[in-house]
């Protein structure tokens, strides 16, 4: 079963088709599964065809019917940021469904692959290939040991790589103000994107490749 999963409501984005929402969960589906792979967001009444993709540490409990806070922000944000983007693919490092993150790392344990989940790079790659762009956002570590968070940076060099052929479509958010160790490395997550200082954030390039870590 998956972690801990809030019970707190949250409507998708306005703007959001929500009768051709998609969700791609592991066996046991939308109330049971242990992994979601994938979150596909249609928009209504946009007249491009851009893909974007947008890459977050892991999910909570958003489906077709329902979203997260994260994910709300994620759909608004997009949408006022991308203006002919017709689709938002919302992946994550790590598929494991749980809300706080003190789950997330249990499952992480010693072993990766408990928390990554056994269809996530094939998600991750086909989106990929598919998005007109890529944003990061699955941020730092919070609340994790040090031994964890050696593995965080792992799971992020293991992304970083299967972003490699797709360099010219990488963006990330970037505050007017804050910190910018690591920014590249650990890009602002999307929860944090309707923050005031993201409201006057820029929509800059993005290049993780020798920032922080192996590349």
């Amino acid at each position: 079963m998956p972690g801990t999963l809030s019970s707190r409501n949250h409507g998708h984005f306005d703007n959001v088709d929500q009768r051709n929402i998609r969700a791609y969960f592991s066996e046991g589906g939308a109330q049971c599964a242990d992994y979601r792979y994938l979150l596909e967001v249609p928009y209504v009444d946009r007249a491009g065809c851009e893909t974007v993709s947008v890459v977050l540490k892991n999910p909570s409990r958003a489906d077709a019917c329902r979203a997260d806070s994260t994910v709300q922000r994620v759909e608004a944000y997009i949408w006022r940021r991308f203006a002919t983007c017709s689709s938002l693919r919302i992946l994550n490092l790590f598929a494991y469904r749980a809300t706080h993150p003190r789950d997330l790392w249990q499952r992480v344990g010693g072993n990766l692959n408990n928390a990554v989940g056994p269809s996530n790079d094939h998600f991750l790659r086909d989106s990929f290939q598919k998005s007109t762009y890529i944003v990061g956002a699955w941020g730092q570590a919070t609340k994790a040991s040090r031994g964890t968070r050696d593995l965080y940076r792992c799971r992020v060099d293991q992304v970083v790589a299967l972003l490699r052929p797709h360099a010219e479509k990488l963006r990330q958010v970037t505050p007017s103000r804050g910190p910018t160790s690591d920014r590249n490395y650990f890009p602002l997550h999307g929860l944090r994107w309707a923050s005031k200082r993201v409201c006057k954030s820029t929509l800059t390039e993005w290049c993780p490749f020798q920032d922080g870590g192996r590349y």
